[in-house]
């Protein structure tokens, strides 16, 4: 299905690229549980990011993708405090609470390393350098580039 808009086709074609990726990564997840968890990954990184890198990262945000991740975000002046990998799930799963994910620490790795293939290696690597060690090491490193643009 096409809209007629090019823009508006592309968007769409790169927002399901993304879900695809992290369904695919899932396996036996329903997309609306694929959807919800990409939103909330992103919600909760987003928040324990400096304000002016969740700035700089939602501008490589392929259109779609960037409007979820800005969605509802009141800027503030500090990240929020969450210092581990469990804490870091723990704030995604209450995100998408009732959920049906069966292992939610592998779910939101899943959503981190599709994250890190379709953004920039460059970017990626200064997120990761914003976030306390133990999220940092959770966070797949990228292994092949499916990088795509806004």
């Amino acid at each position: 299905m096409t809209t007629g808009s090019r823009h508006i086709d592309h968007a769409v074609h790169q927002a399901r690229l993304w879900l695809g990726d992290l369904d695919a990564e899932l396996g036996d997840v329903d997309q609306a549980h694929t959807y919800a968890l990409l939103r909330a990954v992103l919600h909760v990184l987003r928040d324990r990011l400096p304000p002016a890198e969740a700035i700089q990262f939602g501008g490589q945000l392929p259109n779609l993708i960037r409007g979820i991740y800005y969605e509802g975000w009141r800027f503030q002046s500090h990240p929020t405090r969450l210092h581990s990998m469990i804490e870091f799930v723990e704030a995604v799963m209450a995100a998408i609470a009732p959920t049906k994910l069966r292992h939610p620490r592998r779910a939101v790795e899943a959503a981190l390393a599709v994250v890190g293939r379709h953004v920039s290696s460059g970017e990626i690597e200064d997120i990761r350098s914003c976030l306390p060690e133990d999220i940092r090491a959770s966070w797949p490193q990228a292994t092949s580039s499916t990088r795509t643009s806004s």
